[in-house]
Formats: structure tokens, sequence, C-alpha cells
């Protein structure tokens, strides 16, 4: 199943999010006339149902439009007469009829003249009422010419759609009795499908965010790694493959969206629509196979063992199987009867499944990528919402979600529930985008809390959740005085979800600030082990692994570690390497061991670790896990003797000054930093289990060591004193090259100085004469002039390296040359005696 969660993760979220992240409603078009009717045609537009009879038997209702001109409408059908249906002749109604109209509603024909001429034209004619049928499916706004007066037209006016139009011509061509009364109900503030709609996207949201807790059995708890360590921190279960969205995905985003939306807006067409029905049927299968399955399995464990071998499937469970059968079965029934009254439920469920299966795929990896993914989307959706339409005069964004052009058809990108308290019917909808936009946002707060260990209740979780739910609020609010056009959610959306996280952030940092400081690095043996084993294999190669453990106060407990695989230059080794480090974590997971990466650790030769790709690696760390560590291990140091491992971190100032780049003399001293500021050195305390300890003391011998080391009592030149001067004393000369750099640069800078105080005097002295002559002075800076422009100040960065390096030397110097005297001591001791 491996190929089909891909083809959710690529095609099918980068086809379906494209399209609609818009909460719209059917439209009510309940408001006042157009702006440019004369002074008699101010009667507002409103929502008309045509409710028909057809001998003598009530049948379905119509709707309509009224226009701006002629008799208000009744809001209930006490007041409103039922009249009979008749056509005028000619059709178009734009001359006197040849057909009785008196004590009739007319039937007329949109064309060949204006709506005004028609209504008064079946006013003449004796007739209540008018019906005008328009040549298209939507409702058009009847307006008064410029300069008209209709104060004498009494009659109410209305217009309906095309295909309502041809349902009353079906009746009227069978010769059955046709009989129409047309009223305006008023329709409610707020309709309790919103809130219904409010608590589904919602719900989506927040079941996505516990579905892997939903879905865990107690026996496979484990520890959660931070979503900001590894592309969002995510568990992958059941083989899924995460997708992980950067911020280059956000502009690609944009751009793929509108090229996307406006082949739907130019070429939309019924095949159109049916291929974007069948993309999100296979989403929605996959969605709820995927859902079934993992909700089944952590109920039944033994549910899925039963394997079957089929072709193009290859080895799948009868469990996977026969869920994977009821799935597509469902999304064929919903896709047979999509235009039926119920067909909701089942684009919902598909819909539902869809997006907590995708935002288990998709997922954030830091807030910067959120905040640049969410404003993308906020600029998109106000662009092709409200700006549109001033380029293609029409909003496009509303058009494609109505489903114009399409033939009937209408995309199945949306939730959407019927308007139980609306005499008008209809349904209010949003978007899929208008959900997982803010849901990965909203999820990614989810993993944050719980790798902090944070509860629900003081996490960011609840807050980021609450302001979704209140952006909601906002839409419809918005959608309420907009007169139910069409809303960008992602408007109201976007500053509700995104200045929640910001504050916390700020909250979060100040926490880390007050956090106390890191003052010493527990290691567990075992750990050492690995790590010594796995350096002295590869020596004298340098290699990398990864350190897990637990942030634990003052404490940093380092409990686990695997290796790194050897680096290469090829890009394809380089990603490979990262697979293999997701997979390791995922294997770890799995069998119950910590997995919060703590840092990582290296192997160097007589010390040579401190160069600028170190402080690189550790910025990148840092950035997301404030207190990692490096486990520096000298297997060359080691063999003499002494365990040569250290834990290192980067101080916070040295930190702040390499994000600015600036390592000049001034800065410098501005900060009070010094070579020996860059590295802060914590101790290191070995642990050892309880268990581990017992086992070490029965495999201590119980006789005294018979045999005598005297090898270490040699008196020749120990060869790594001997590397160490040599390593000295290249560092002495890179670090007189520095040196000449700096004077080469305070000579620059002197030579400078000279040529400007020179210039200056010649500049004085030509003012005083200008002076004398009457003329203005010249200013005595000259930007454009060489001896102005300002000289670079070497960076000092290295030079500090190449001193701690120094230092370094020297005390590795210092601990084996005082070796050598003690065993000189020893050695003159002896032959004294």
């Amino acid at each position: 199943m491996a190929f089909s969660r891909r083809l959710i993760g690529v095609s099918i979220l980068s086809c379906l999010l494209l399209l609609s992240s818009t909460a719209i409603g059917d439209d009510d078009i309940s408001r006042a006339a157009a702006a440019n009717a004369s002074s008699s045609c101010n009667n507002p537009y409103r929502m008309v149902l045509v409710k028909l009879w057809i001998d003598g038997a009530e049948h379905e209702s119509i709707g309509g439009l009224s226009a701006a001109f002629g008799s208000l409408l009744s809001t209930d059908t006490k007041n409103a007469p039922r009249l009979p249906a008749t056509y005028t002749k000619p059709l178009n109604g734009c001359s006197s009829s040849s057909f009785k109209l008196s004590g009739s509603i007319a039937l007329a024909l949109r064309g060949q003249c204006d709506f005004l001429t028609k209504a008064m034209v079946a006013q003449a004619g004796g007739a209540a009422g008018i019906v005008l049928i328009n040549d298209q499916e939507d409702l058009v706004e009847m307006a008064c010419p410029n300069n008209s007066t209709v104060a004498n037209v009494t009659i109410p006016v209305v217009t309906i759609s095309k295909a309502g139009g041809d349902v009353i011509d079906k009746y009227i061509s069978a010769g059955t009795k046709v009989e129409i009364m047309f009223y305006s109900p008023d329709r409610p503030i707020v309709d309790y499908s919103a809130m219904f709609i409010w608590m589904m996207a919602v719900g989506t949201i927040f079941c996505a965010s516990f579905w892997s807790e939903f879905t865990t059995s107690k026996e496979n708890d484990f520890n959660e790694q931070s979503p900001e360590v590894l592309a969002g921190g995510s568990r992958e279960e059941d083989d899924k493959e995460i997708l992980n969205i950067t911020t280059k995905s956000a502009f690609v985003f944009v751009i793929t969206a509108s090229t996307f939306l406006l082949l739907l807006y130019f070429f939309m067409s019924s095949w159109f629509v049916w291929l974007l029905i069948i993309l999100f049927a296979i989403g929605g299968v996959e969605g709820m196979h995927s859902c079934i399955i993992s909700l089944v399995s952590s109920k039944c464990k033994g549910c899925g063992r039963k394997k079957l071998n089929l072709p193009l499937l290859g080895e799948i469970s009868v469990l996977s199987l026969v869920v994977l059968i009821l799935c597509v079965a469902f999304a064929i029934f919903w896709a047979a009867t999509r235009k039926a009254s119920y067909s909701w439920i089942g684009q919902d469920i598909l819909g539902i499944c869809l997006m907590i299966t995708v935002l288990q795929l998709a997922q954030l990896p830091n807030i910067k990528v959120a905040t640049v993914l969410l404003c993308c989307a906020f600029l998109y959706d106000i662009f092709w919402v409200f700006l549109s339409p001033a380029i293609f005069h029409d909003s496009v964004m509303i058009a494609v979600a109505r489903g114009d052009k399409a033939g009937g058809e209408s995309i199945p990108m949306l939730l959407r529930i019927p308007r139980v308290s609306d005499p008008y019917g209809g349904y209010d909808m949003i978007g899929f985008g208008d959900i997982l936009f803010p849901g990965l946002l909203v999820c990614f707060a989810f993993r944050f809390d719980k790798a902090r260990k944070k509860n629900v209740l003081n996490g960011y979780y609840i807050w980021m959740i609450v302001g979704y739910g209140i952006g909601l609020l906002f839409t419809y609010l918005g959608m309420y005085l907009m007169n139910g056009h069409g809303q960008p959610a992602l408007l109201y959306l976007v500053p509700c979800t995104l200045v929640v996280p910001r504050s916390f952030l700020q909250v979060a940092a100040k926490e880390e600030e007050a956090a106390p400081p890191l003052r010493v690095v527990q290691i567990e043996g075992l750990v050492i082990l690995k790590i010594i084993k796995h350096c002295k294999e590869f020596s004298p190669a340098l290699v990398t692994g990864q350190l897990l453990g637990l942030d634990v106060g003052s404490v940093l407990e380092v409990t686990n570690c695997f290796p790194f695989p050897v680096r290469e230059e090829d890009e394809e080794i380089e990603a490979e390497g990262a697979n293999y480090q997701l997979e390791m974590m995922r294997c770890l997971r799995e069998v119950n061991v910590d997995n919060n990466t703590v840092g990582w650790y290296q192997s160097t030769l007589f010390g040579s670790f401190q160069t600028v790709e170190l402080i690189e690696t550790f910025m990148n760390y840092q950035e997301n896990i404030k207190r990692c560590v490096c486990i520096i291990y000298d297997p060359s140091r080691s063999n003499q003797g002494v365990l040569a491992l250290k834990a290192l971190k980067l101080s916070d100032s040295f930190m702040e000054l390499y994000r600015s780049n600036n390592f000049t003399g001034e800065k410098l001293r501005e900060k009070n930093l010094s070579w020996v500021d860059i590295f802060e050195e914590i101790p290191i305390k070995v642990s050892n289990s309880a268990l581990i300890s017992a086992f070490m003391t029965e495999l201590e011998p119980d006789t005294p060591v018979t045999q005598c080391d005297y090898e270490r009592l040699q008196l020749s030149t120990n060869p790594y004193l001997e590397r160490n001067v040599e390593f000295f004393i290249e560092c002495m000369d890179d670090l007189s090259m520095e040196q000449q750099k700096f004077q080469f640069y305070y000579r620059n800078l002197s030579r400078q100085q000279a040529q400007q105080q020179a210039w200056l005097q010649k500049r004085r002295s030509d003012n005083m004469a200008r002076k004398a002559a009457g003329e203005e002075p010249l200013p005595e800076e000259d930007p454009s002039n060489p001896a102005f422009k300002p000289i670079p100040e070497p960076s000092r960065l290295d030079s500090f390296l190449i001193t701690n390096q120094i230092a370094n030397y020297c005390n590795q110097i210092n601990g084996v040359a005082g070796q050598s005297f003690s065993r000189l001591h020893l050695m003159k001791a002896l032959q004294e005696n």
C-alpha cells in the first residue's frame, strides 16, 4: 500500500488542496437594488419560492429572485394568491399577448426587450404577476433601465433559472393544469447547519491531532520525538511516507494553485469535474482504508496477520483487502448517487477520512515553515476571491467552487451540510484548504506539546484549536455581514491561528531562558562503549553518530546512540543517509527506546576538532534543540591510558554573535567575548543501571593481578607527544598568518586615515580661499572619494578557533609531558635504591 499512500501525498494532495479554500453557501441575494436604478426602483433583491400545484396536487418549489421594481411579495403563504400559470404569446412577452392573462401568472422568456417592458405588458394584459424565465442556470438581477419610471408597475415580478422554467414547461406541455404561488419568506440569521459545519471542521482537526493516540495501544506507547527535530517529529507507522513541507513548497503552492485554478476557470466542463470526482474518490478510498485499518489494528492485534499474495497488489492482509473492497464500494455508491439529497453524507465521510490521513502524512517541521505556508495561502485566498474580479470580472475562486460551466456537476472537495431551517434549502460548505492548512499548524502544536511533556490544558494546542474555532466563527460572521457572499476563510483563520503561536513562542522562549542551566551530561556506560567501538573501528577516519536521551532539569541524560553512515559527497548517498536516520528512529520507537535527539558524537585525532564545520553543525542543532551537546572522542589520546571524552556546547553569547556574523574587534569588546568563550565544556558523569553494576561486580576477579604492565614505564619519546608538537607548530604558523592579515588591515587603515587628513586639510584651505572670493564652501566629506570608503575588518573567528586549538594542544602536551616526567622520576628513584 506504499504506492497508494505516495499517490495521496503527491498527486491527490497537490490537486485537491488547490481547488477550494473558501467558505461558501448558496447565494443569499437579499440586498439593496442596483445603484443605477431610478428612484422608484428601490425594492431589495430577495430570494423567492415559486410553489407549484399540478392538477391540484402540491409539487416541488422552485427558487427565484424578485426584481427591483413591482410590488413586494408576502413573507408567508397565507397572504400569497394561488393562480394558474399561462405563457405569453409571443413567448418573449415584449408585446400584447394574444392569450388571456387576466387572473393568472404570466410566463415569459428572457430576451428581445428589457425586464421593465415585459412587466408593463403583462400588467396591461391583466396578469396578477409575471415569472421571467432566464436563458441560463443562474438568477439574474432585474434592475430598471436608466431614466425609467415604474410607478404604474404594481404586480410582482420574479425571475427563475432555465432549469426551473424547464420543470414548469414540462407540465404545461403535457396538458396539465399548473398553478403558481410565489412568496419570499425571511431567512434565518444563523442556520443550524453552520453550527454543524463548524463542529465538523474543528472535529476533523481534533481527530487528526489525536489520531496517533487513538490508534496506538498501551503496549506500544513510547516517547515521541520533538516536532522540530526530524521534519515534524512524526512517527512512521504502517509504512507511511511522511511528506515534509518546506519553505520552498509554500511558494510553489501559490504558483501551482493559481495555475490550476485558472485552468479550471477557463476550461471547466463536466469531464473536468468528473476527473476531479475520480481523484477525490481515490483519495477518499485510501483515506477511509487507512483510518479503518489503523483503528481495527490498534484494537485487534491479530486481525491483520493472515496474508494473501495477489497480482498487482502483492502481499496484502485479508483484513486490508476486505476493508479496501468495502471502501471502493462505498466510493462507487457515492459517485453514482452524488446528486441525491443524501449524497452529502458520503461526501463528508470520504472527505474527513482523506483529511485525517493527509494530516498524518504531511507535517510541518517548525513554526517558520508554518508561517510562510499560511501567509502564502492567506494571500492566495484573498486574491482569487476579492481581487480577481478586477481582472476577470468575476471571483475566480467562487466561480470554480460553485461549479459554473460544469454542466450541473459540482466540485466534491468540500464538506457540506444541508440548511435545515432555511426555507430556500441549499448547503453550507467549507473547502478542504480551510481545514488542512490551519490543521497542519494545529497538529504541529499538538506534537510540540507532547514532545515537551505538556498536558492539553497547559500546552499550546488547546489555544491553537480555540483560535481556529474563533476564526471559523469570524468567517460565518463575515458571510452574514456580506449577505451570503463567499468568503476567503483563510482571511480570518490565518490571523487567528498564527497570532496565537507567535505569542506562545515568546512565552516558550521566556520559559527556556528561565530553565536551569545545563550542569552535567549523564551518559550510560553502554553508550560510551558504543561510541568507543564505532570510533576505533573506523580510525583514523572521522565518524559521527546520533545521541538519544532525555533533558531533565539541569541534567542531560544520554541513554542511547547509533552511528551515522560514512559521509560522502554524492547527493544520493547523503539522501540515503538521511533516510537511514529516519528509519533508525522509527525502529527505536517501535521497541520502546528513548528517541529524543539530544545531540551527536564525533571522533577526532589529536584533539583537532575546533573548526568552523563543528560550529555550523552546532548552530543547525541548537536552532531546534536548545540544549544539545556534542561528545568528542579522541582514540589517539585514549591510547595513552586516558579516556579522552568531552561534552561541549556553544555558549549563548557566541551563538548570538555568530548569527549576526560580525566578529569585528569592536563587537567582540562590546560583547566581552574572547577565544575561551566559544565552547563550554560540560562535566560528564557515567551512569549504569543497578543490574549492570551487579553484573560487573560478578565479573571482577577474586585473585589479585599477578602480571605487571612494564610497557607503561618505557622512557622513549612518545609519538603522541611528537605529533602534538607538530600540530602545535602548524597552528602557530596559521595564527601568524592571521596576525599578518590584521597587520595589513591596520596598515591600510592608518594609510587611509593619513590620506583623509591630507584631503581634509587641502579642502579646508580651498574653502578658505572660496570664502575670501565670496563663493560657497565645498563639503568636507566626499563619499565618492576612495579615501573615505571604509575598509572591511577581517573576521576574528578563525584566529579565535586557532587560538582555542593551540590551547588544546598545550593542554595535551602538558598531560603527556607530565606523565613522562613522572616515569623519569620513578626510574631515578628505582636506580638510586
